[in-house]
């Protein structure tokens, strides 16, 4: 049962990290690109 279980995280853990790579790949191009980057908005916590 627990190898049941390694095997589907550590697959997960691969396909997590495959996106990730592509994720920074993807930001690399951008980088690379003239486009502006979009502003992100940061909401502050109301009750500060």
């Amino acid at each position: 049962m627990f190898q049941d279980w390694e095997q589907k995280w550590s697959h997960r853990r691969e396909l997590i990290a495959s996106r990730i790579e592509l994720i920074e790949t993807q930001l690399k191009a951008l980088e690379q690109t003239d486009l502006p980057m979009p502003q992100f908005t940061i909401f502050d916590d109301p009750g500060e």
